[in-house]
């Protein structure tokens, strides 16, 4: 079996503390988006949110985030058979407050 395709990666919402992030993926899987203020994303010391429902589209609000920071993510998906993809790493800015 094949991984799953992660596409149209979205930055939505975004306020001064909180973000939503909406990815598609080209066959159902669970995800969880790793963040961080480090642009590197290390999954050792980022922060994460799931979206734990197999799914075509998913959808994680990301609360509690520091007003005008720059925020750096990326998607991991598995599919039922438990094959992963990991998505490049995205970005999006916080308002000031």
């Amino acid at each position: 079996t094949t991984a799953p395709i992660i596409k149209n990666i979205n930055t939505d919402d975004v306020a001064t503390s909180t973000a939503t992030v909406t990815w598609k993926t080209d066959e159902k899987t669970t995800g969880i988006l790793w963040y961080s203020t480090d642009s590197a994303v290390a999954t050792s010391t980022a922060q994460s949110e799931s979206s734990s429902t197999l799914a075509l589209t998913h959808a994680v609000a990301l609360e509690n985030l520091d007003d005008n920071t720059d925020y750096y993510f990326h998607i991991v998906a598995t599919d039922k058979a438990g094959n992963t993809a990991t998505s490049s790493i995205s970005h999006f800015k916080t308002d000031e407050q």
